[in-house]
């Protein structure tokens, strides 16, 4: 409802942005770095250029957390696009600035994006950084993050235990479109495992919310595993037809 909401105002955002470049480049960056969930569904190269625009003003250094803000934005907008080097290195700038400012939020969130442009061990470390962070400052929903991210890592009981956790914060702190993916996960996880009842319990529940959120790329990655697992039963023609679907929702 709220992408929606910002999707009906984007002129109004882009009047803000030009009005903002130009008398208060700190609100700029704020709001820029606060746009990134909703460019990466809607526009990934609008985000960049703004981004680009706003953090080559050589005044921005005078706003370190506006700025750390906005580089955090453009190193997940760059990763996107796979500009996986500059991505690392806008990242990287942000968690200096935002070790700078005080915000532990901000350091947890750039380490976790660190992490996973990075290989398996730094992901691994950076990670379980992140992890312990989360739980000195009791957040429960940058814990079911960095939880996610370790279920990457590993495979067998240990990546379920992971995804487990990380179900079990995403919906305690209400984020729905984060718990559908980890529910596909596991659910595809338990799959490739055997249990097939398992898995459709779980993607059952990932497919009725991913329908509630009307979230197409939660429900595209929902669609795909359902295709896989209906291979495995040898139901091809429902395979074909819940892929297919994936397909053009992604394309789309």
């Amino acid at each position: 409802e709220w992408m929606s909401r910002l999707n009906d105002e984007r002129a109004n955002i882009r009047a803000a942005l030009e009005w903002a470049d130009q008398t208060n480049l700190e609100a700029a960056l704020y709001l820029s770095g606060r746009l990134y969930r909703f460019w990466e569904s809607f526009d990934i190269r609008e985000g960049v250029h703004w981004l680009a625009e706003l953090l080559e003003n050589p005044r921005s250094t005078a706003y370190p957390h506006a700025r750390a803000k906005a580089l955090f934005a453009q190193g997940r907008l760059l990763t996107w696009l796979e500009q996986f080097s500059q991505a690392r290195s806008a990242t990287q700038a942000s968690l200096d600035l935002f070790r700078v400012c005080g915000d532990r939020q901000g350091e947890i969130d750039s380490l976790l994006l660190i992490g996973y442009l990075s290989d398996a061990t730094e992901k691994m470390e950076l990670s379980e950084q992140s992890l312990a962070l989360a739980e000195t400052l009791g957040d429960i929903w940058r814990q079911a993050e960095a939880l996610y991210q370790l279920s990457w890592i590993y495979s067998g009981d240990k990546q379920l235990a992971y995804l487990e956790q990380a179900i079990i914060l995403f919906r305690k702190c209400g984020d729905w479109s984060r718990l559908v993916l980890a529910l596909s996960k596991f659910g595809n996880s338990v799959m490739l495992n055997g249990d097939i009842a398992l898995a459709q319990q779980r993607l059952d529940e990932a497919a009725r919310l991913s329908d509630q959120l009307n979230d197409k790329d939660a429900r595209s990655v929902v669609l795909s595993t359902l295709g896989r697992m209906a291979i495995i039963e040898g139901a091809y023609g429902q395979a074909r037809s819940y892929l297919q679907e994936a397909l053009e929702l992604w394309e789309e």
